[in-house]
């Protein structure tokens, strides 16, 4: 592939950029964090709604080798959403060996999650790839090492399976004492993360499948002090995010499937009442489009679908103080896209959500149920190769009768493929 003379600087500044991340990456933290549940109000569910990255964007930057796509977002009065991924490809000698860099990071408030990989594949033979998956640390006890194999016919259409050992080397790490840091970690069950990655497109359709499944791990966790103490941390998650676009004469279907599941336990040694926890958390949603095509310039989308939250927070000597949470939403969109000039377009939506709640601490137990309902301004601009939409939300919200409208954040969201 050829790289034109202008962009031939981004993937050294990349390396050396995602190189100083990789040395910040954060070792595991003491215990599964519980998320407040009051943040996932109807209100919320809308937040994850109005940033998404539009669809076709989505499925161009599937589809290709190199690219940088961010976007942030307005949650609430504290908190913005922030994703971000960027992928570089360049070949090291002709095309038979590739150095691929991969960042991607999730945050928001049910969620904060990096990723940061080196990849350095070989062509096998005709469509089969094989790759040496890493990622560097400064704390050589958080470094991360794995494989890849991928069936990979033209960039957007290929299927890659990879496996890694998240802080593969902590046992050897802290084996021999001479560097001491006043504690010790070792992990009784090692952590591994499968994934299977699947884009396929064509004129009308696009498929996207991205599966991931960490396997339970147990890490032993001691202090040096005369008295030792410390405590055993457990985990696991899984993710799935599925999406199929197809598109005939003037409609175009978009169906989206997303998920993701948590488990984490705290144990101390002596036991801490207050602390000793078990975590479990999930989330669903399914969301459907359908656009029309009224002319050159003109578009029409409706859309509905429904999402759970849930998640409890267990303590095993005080089960007064347990939590549970579950969050039932169903949302509904009706949207116009305007596109006045091949570089500008915009849209206007209106959202709305039906959310039922039950929140539950010890024997309490509590029912309600929001309606929130929402307009989007969104402004787009195309260019040849980087894009950008900037947007805004006015609240209608019929639970606070004084404020019935009100501005409620924006969104900023970049792309550029290159």
């Amino acid at each position: 592939m050829k790289i034109l003379p202008w962009v031939q600087c981004i993937p050294r500044g990349l390396l050396i950029i995602s190189l100083a991340l990789m040395g910040a990456i954060p070792s595991s933290g003491e215990g599964p964090r519980y998320r407040n549940p009051n943040n996932f109000d109807g209100e919320y569910a809308l937040d994850l709604l109005s940033n998404e990255l539009p669809p076709d964007w989505r499925t161009t930057f599937r589809g290709s080798e190199n690219g940088i796509q961010m976007g942030g977002g307005s949650l609430n009065i504290r908190h913005i959403t922030l994703t971000e991924d960027i992928k570089v490809r360049v070949p090291l000698i002709t095309d038979r060996f590739i150095f691929r860099f991969r960042r991607e990071r999730i945050a928001g408030l049910e969620r904060d999650d990096e990723w940061n990989l080196l990849d350095f594949e070989t062509r096998v033979t005709g469509p089969w790839h094989v790759s040496l998956v890493g990622n560097p640390s400064f704390h050589k006890s958080d470094a991360t090492i794995g494989f890849a194999t991928a069936w990979r016919v033209r960039p957007d259409q290929y299927a890659r399976f990879s496996y890694l050992w998240p802080r593969f080397d902590t046992n050897y790490a802290f084996e021999n004492q001479s560097v001491n840091e006043g504690y010790t970690e070792a992990f009784r069950k090692f952590p591994g993360e499968a994934r299977l990655e699947t884009v396929w497109q064509n004129d009308r359709t696009s498929l996207f499948l991205d599966a991931r499944h960490g396997r339970p791990w147990e890490l032993d966790h001691r202090t040096l002090d005369p008295t030792p103490s410390g405590y055993i941390e457990q985990g696991e998650m899984s993710e799935l995010i599925a999406e199929l676009r197809h598109r005939v004469g003037d409609w175009t279907m978009n169906v989206q499937a997303k998920g993701w599941r948590s488990e984490g336990r705290l144990t101390h040694d002596p036991s801490r009442p207050d602390e000793d926890n078990h975590v479990l958390q999930d989330y669903q949603r399914f969301f459907f489009t359908l656009d029309r095509k009224l002319s050159e310039r003109r578009t029409l989308r409706a859309g509905a679908g429904p999402s759970l939250m849930r998640g409890r927070k267990e303590l095993p000597y005080q089960s007064t103080k347990n939590n549970r949470y579950h969050y039932e939403d169903t949302i509904g969109l009706l949207s116009y896209l305007p596109r006045w000039s091949p570089q500008w377009s915009g849209e206007t939506a209106y959202m709305i959500n039906f959310q039922e709640k039950v929140l539950t601490q010890g024997a309490d137990s509590s029912r309600s149920s929001q309606i929130h309902n929402r307009i989007k301004f969104a402004l787009r601009w195309e260019g040849t190769r980087a894009s950008f939409v900037i947007a805004g939300n006015v609240e209608m919200d019929q639970s606070e009768a004084e404020t019935p409208v009100s501005f409620d954040g924006g969104t900023l969201q970049f792309q550029t493929l290159f």
